[in-house]
């Protein structure tokens, strides 16, 4: 007896189509943003002077009102911003623009131009021996800076820009020199170059 083969079942392909589509993550919002060309109101927190103070040096300005974004974006009155010397000119002029803010004991670094009325700026003689006795104490200006305005010390002392301990000075000749300063609680308008996630 001849035995007959049992008949093969073949699975039919599955077609393209009936492929199950990959579930993808979805992809992470980004946060509350304020765009570019924003204006924030604020104060100084410290003196800062053309004769005692260079490029680079830092000081902590607040805001005076809160600023919001179209998204819900929010820097309530009263946050940190750091400010930095862009120049002093031989003129009396200074420039400043915006580094970063504090914002919820974060610090979010910000790209701003800093604009200061003339009139808030004070002319003044001052006499001098030449030394560095009256200029900013200089440190390390991260830890300073951020230890600061994180730590919510509203006395906003300025920073120098060079590390180190203040130098010690040598008597020198006393002689007379004019500075321009922008005095502690001078207004400052800081406008957004680029638009910044907070």
């Amino acid at each position: 007896t001849v035995a007959t083969p049992e008949p093969v079942t073949v699975a039919p392909a599955v077609a393209a189509a009936d492929e199950p589509t990959p579930v993808l993550p979805a992809a992470r919002a980004a946060g509350p943003s304020l765009g570019r060309g924003v204006t924030m109101a604020g104060v100084t927190g410290s003196r800062l002077c053309t004769g005692s103070n260079a490029p680079g040096d830092r000081l902590v300005a607040t805001l005076s009102s809160d600023v919001t974004g179209a998204d819900g974006a929010l820097l309530p009155a009263g946050t940190g911003v750091v400010l930095e010397v862009a120049r002093v000119g031989g003129d009396g002029t200074v420039e400043l623009i915006a580094r970063g803010v504090s914002l919820r004991g974060t610090y979010t670094p910000i790209v701003a131009d800093v604009a200061v009325g003339e009139a808030a700026m004070e002319k003044r003689t001052v006499e001098g021996t030449g030394d560095s006795k009256g200029k900013a104490i200089k440190g390390a200006i991260a830890g300073a800076i951020l230890g600061q305005i994180l730590g919510r010390d509203t006395r906003s002392t300025v920073i120098g820009a060079a590390g180190g301990a203040a130098a010690g000075a040598a008597a020198g000749q006393m002689t007379k020199k004019h500075e321009t300063c922008l005095p502690a609680g001078a207004p400052v308008t800081i406008t957004l170059r680029d638009a910044v996630t907070l």
